[in-house]
């Protein structure tokens, strides 16, 4: 089994303004893959929070793959 992280970059989802369908619809997307989602958050467009976001995830060892979209 393959596990995922799912980032959704957007301000407006990060500060509760719109809802996340991006990452609703790539959680849907990786269910049919054997692809257990085991992280999934929402970051404004900040280049230093992203890369925080890659790093961390990437050398954590519990993910697999990482998915990133924008509304």
């Amino acid at each position: 089994m393959i596990r995922a992280a799912i980032i959704t970059l957007s301000d407006k989802g990060a500060a509760g303004e719109r809802v996340d369908e991006s990452g609703r619809l790539i959680r849907e997307i990786l269910a049919g893959a054997d692809v257990t989602v085991s992280h999934a958050e929402i970051l404004p467009d900040e280049k230093d929070l992203i890369v925080d976001a890659l790093t961390r995830l990437a050398g954590s060892g519990a993910i697999d793959l990482i998915i990133t979209g924008h509304p």
